[in-house]
């Protein structure tokens, strides 16, 4: 199976989602992705490595849920096959590869969509 007939992101999903939830929420759910997404892919890749079946197939279902929050679309398709399909994920060889790739390439479309927003620095008040 092949991600790459999907795009990274689904643009259309992505507008419905600001619809639903308001630019801010996605602004907030993109400055966690990296810790959201690093985790569930931690886990594939623990489940993959050990020949776990069962946990492959719970952490590709996370996976897909995570993605799918962002609109990140294959990401998302990746951990649907994982989720639907784990004897055969678990004896795909490349999937550690599939997977950083995928992880890599949502995170930097995310950041161009969702650059990171400076933190204001308080300015104490002027003494009188």
């Amino acid at each position: 199976m092949s991600e790459e007939c999907h795009p990274v992101i689904d643009h259309e999903y992505l507008d419905e989602l600001r619809h639903w939830v308001g630019q801010a929420t996605l602004v907030e759910l993109a400055e966690i992705a990296p810790e959201m997404f690093g985790a569930e892919a931690g886990a594939v890749r623990q489940a993959w490595q050990q020949g776990d079946v069962d946990a492959l197939r719970e952490a590709g279902h996370r996976l897909k849920g995570v993605a799918s929050s962002l609109a990140c679309r294959r990401l998302a398709s990746l951990g649907q096959f994982i989720q639907h399909a784990p004897q055969e994920a678990a004896a795909d060889p490349d999937l550690g590869n599939r997977l950083s790739n995928e992880f890599e390439a949502a995170l930097a479309a995310l950041a161009a969509l969702f650059p990171p927003q400076p933190q204001a620095i308080p300015v104490p008040p002027r003494p009188q």
